[in-house]
């Protein structure tokens, strides 16, 4: 997620792993790094097809006053979770991009979604981070704990054979996973099939 002022605009960037699951984007800004951030499309923004691969987005905004704007980028996918990235920002007064940008915090969708045996649920952290990553029953109950660790910066990729914390099979049916990284979180669902 990057941002380059052109032609009297802000423009921002970024490219989908994939399209896979994803409903789409909608964008948000604030004065503030930390609050008051409203969404700035009027539409969600979408490629139109469901893409095993990536995807480039392009947005333009055009502010009206001279200020410091934060920009994130909401990443929601078809069964309605949604994610964010980290806050870059740009200062409109000097019309410049005043911030470098990080790795977006990612959940990318588990594959196979259905599974049956075992899946591989990947992430990316922006920054080092003591990071939780949990299966969760549909009430919301802790059906084990894949990660539990201080992590740098980076990708990572875990697989979960669709056991619980002793080692036991668990039953079919609807599943979801969160992970938490500092002050980042995000949940996906899962399903796991017999």
């Amino acid at each position: 997620f990057t941002a380059v002022i052109e032609d009297g605009a802000v423009h921002l960037h970024w490219r989908s792993e994939n399209e896979t699951n994803h409903a789409g984007f909608n964008v948000w800004r604030s004065n503030y790094k930390n609050k008051d951030f409203a969404k700035i499309n009027q539409d969600m923004l979408v490629s139109g097809n469901q893409h095993s691969s990536g995807v480039d987005y392009d947005f333009f905004d055009r502010p009206e006053a001279p200020a410091i704007y934060y920009y994130k980028l909401e990443d929601i996918s078809l069964d309605g979770a949604s994610c964010f990235s980290d806050v870059i920002h740009v200062d409109w007064t000097t019309m410049a991009v005043s911030a470098k940008t990080t790795p977006a915090f990612q959940l990318y969708p588990n594959y196979p979604n259905p599974f049956n045996a075992q899946t591989t649920i990947r992430y990316e952290l922006p920054r080092s981070a003591h990071v939780v990553l949990t299966i969760l029953d549909a009430r919301g109950r802790i059906i084990r704990r894949l990660v539990n660790q201080n992590q740098p910066a980076g990708t990572y990729s875990v697989v979960w054979s669709g056991k619980d914390e002793a080692g036991e099979e668990i039953t079919s049916g609807l599943y979801f996973y969160q992970l938490r990284a500092g002050d980042l979180h995000c949940v996906h669902k899962m399903t796991l099939l017999k």
